[in-house]
């Protein structure tokens, strides 16, 4: 587990949401920490059960941040990810950002969607929060593709849909149609 404290961090900071904080990896710009106060960390600790939960089932992070390992903060709690950067080195736009900004037909939306949610179906990826802000638009060589990189996981009592995909489905089944009417239509008006 790597070890830093927070004034190493600071001038790595990317920014920052509700709960946590988004870094630059001091070491690699190729990953990102992502860190919260350890009485406030409801979500990182979610997430970060549930990305070692996936690597151990054989998940390939396809459309999810590479996971790489917890790191230790003096009274934070945290891990490092695969940062989602283009082919040109920058970093990739939320679906919002992206359309603010772009034509509403400069991609293949549909197909992006349909790959996200097949790799989600496929491999139980079971989303928590699903909205604009939380996926984003990556170009690769092989072309553009959505990443989730927040709000995964089971926020359930009982974590049934993450161990059982019948009820995983059941979950995204009726979560993505709700995602594309309240967050995908509106921004393609």
């Amino acid at each position: 587990m790597k070890k830093y404290t927070l004034q190493e961090l600071k001038p790595f900071l990317i920014g920052h949401g509700t709960e946590r904080a988004c870094y630059h990896s001091p070491e690699n710009p190729a990953f990102v920490i992502k860190l919260s106060p350890k009485n406030f960390s409801k979500q990182t600790r979610r997430e970060l059960k549930y990305f070692k939960f996936l690597q151990k089932k054989g998940v390939p992070f396809t459309h999810l941040p590479q996971y790489k390992g917890q790191v230790q903060v003096e009274g934070y709690i945290g891990f490092e990810q695969g940062a989602i950067v283009n082919t040109d080195g920058s970093l990739s736009q939320t679906l919002e950002q992206y359309f603010q900004t772009h034509a509403k037909d400069s991609v293949d939306l549909d197909k992006l969607l349909e790959e996200l949610y097949q790799y989600m179906y496929r491999y139980n990826i079971v989303p928590c929060d699903l909205n604009k802000t939380n996926v984003l638009i990556q170009f690769t060589p092989k072309g553009p593709k959505l990443v989730l990189v927040d709000g995964i996981g089971n926020t359930d009592f009982i974590a049934l849909a993450q161990y059982w995909k019948y009820w995983g489905r059941k979950k995204i089944e009726r979560k993505w149609p709700r995602f594309l009417k309240k967050e995908v239509y509106p921004l393609l008006k």
